[in-house]
């Protein structure tokens, strides 16, 4: 009986660590997680990995990374799980938000859950103001 308990409590103790380590490998770390800065970054190139993880695919990115406090650089993500349903938002060209370590920036990650920017958030129009019409020019007159 003592036995049994202590071999599932191992083996549920390994998986635990074998997904630990799958989450650490493909994903962001817990240290860049609390000491990186967010940035928007541009894709500049994409590759299958050749691994899935629940049918999702593992690519790496080369990015150009454009923080607000420093000039542009480019940095690699050797590794980051995204949704098969969200392949179209990582081709080149693409912006993703990325975070990266402000000692060493090229250690780098996607960053799924980016801080909100004031500048994303839609301001309200103050009353009594219409919006221009499409294409941008009011009608004067």
């Amino acid at each position: 009986m003592i036995g049994r308990s202590w071999a599932r409590r191992s083996a549920l103790g390994l998986l635990a660590v074998v997904a630990l380590g799958f989450a650490a490998c493909f994903g962001m770390s817990k240290e860049l997680r609390r000491n990186g800065i967010s940035a928007p970054a541009e894709i500049l190139e994409v590759w299958d990995t050749g691994i899935t993880v629940n049918d999702n695919p593992v690519v790496g990115l080369k990015v150009r990374i454009r923080p607000a406090d420093r000039p542009a650089f480019e940095a690699t993500i050797k590794r980051t799980e995204i949704s098969r349903l969200a392949v179209p938002r990582f081709q080149p060209g693409q912006v993703v938000f990325v975070r990266f370590d402000p000692r060493d920036p090229t250690q780098a990650a996607v960053d799924f859950d980016p801080p909100a920017v004031e500048s994303q958030t839609p301001r309200p129009i103050p009353p009594g103001r219409r919006p221009n019409p499409p294409g941008g020019a009011r009608k004067l007159g």
